[in-house]
């Protein structure tokens, strides 16, 4: 799986664990993307979705938040659980 090729279909959850997924595997093979780069990968493709734009760029904004993927990915997750965001329809 390439990260930089996932897609985000509007399933927050499904989209948020592969990213994860992806990420254990880069480093398990010693591949180690800067931080920054990597939360663009992530977060480029979640700022299309009207329910989570606005959260995602407050994100963006937090410069402790920029350097830690992880915390990005675990915030992401938090919001979904604690708003009840129905899953969507693919994006266009």
């Amino acid at each position: 799986m390439d990260l930089l090729q996932s897609s985000y279909q509007g399933k927050i959850q499904q989209y948020l664990t592969q990213c994860q997924k992806i990420i254990l595997e880069l480093k398990s093979v010693g591949i180690l993307l800067p931080p920054d780069l990597l939360l663009f990968s992530i977060l480029r493709k979640l700022m299309g979705d009207p329910k989570v734009h606005q959260y995602v760029e407050l994100l963006t904004l937090n410069e402790d938040l920029v350097g830690n993927p992880d915390e990005v990915l675990s915030k992401l997750e938090d919001f979904h659980n604690n708003s009840n965001i129905q899953e969507s329809q693919p994006l266009s």
